[in-house]
């Protein structure tokens, strides 16, 4: 995803991968030369990539503030899908929601996967309430058409 995304970013500021090389330079990060760059967006990790790592936590920050975008934004894909599961781990797939939420919102997954459950529960639950409140609704109007039918024949 980031490989993709920082390919994408650049791409979008016409920038080459030597000229975002020299924003991260004048920047203060030495470690994203041109080389690292080109790795990185292939996917592939490099020795100048801390153990076979594509992207360390701290070049993740200052590629996103070196191609002026907040860090999510190498992390998601820039167009979603609005039913497609993403891959948080080899065994685990999220809905869309709840990986934006996890990584704007900063709870633990578990915490966001559980909240949008809950919100599809009240949901079900609040359709449920309309549909019997509308029956209660309809039943008295009813019941009041009724007494002024008797009120009036009375």
């Amino acid at each position: 995803m980031v490989a993709a995304r920082v390919r994408e970013l650049r791409k979008r500021r016409d920038w080459s991968v030597r000229q975002l090389a020299d924003r991260c330079a004048e920047l203060g990060i030495s470690t994203l030369t041109e080389n690292a760059l080109e790795n990185i967006e292939r996917g592939r990790s490099s020795k100048a990539l801390r153990q076979g790592r594509a992207v360390t936590a701290d070049e993740l920050v200052a590629l996103a503030y070196a191609l002026d975008v907040a860090p999510t934004a190498l992390l998601l894909p820039a167009e979603f899908e609005p039913s497609t599961e993403y891959q948080v781990t080899p065994t685990l797939s999220v809905a869309r929601e709840v990986l934006v939420s996890w990584l704007d919102v900063r709870l633990p997954l578990d915490q966001i996967a559980a909240f949008y459950e809950l919100k599809r529960h009240d949901e079900g639950l609040r359709r449920e309430h309309d549909a019997a409140w509308g029956a209660v609704e309809n039943a008295r109007f009813e019941l009041f058409e009724l007494m002024a039918k008797e009120h009036l024949e009375g």
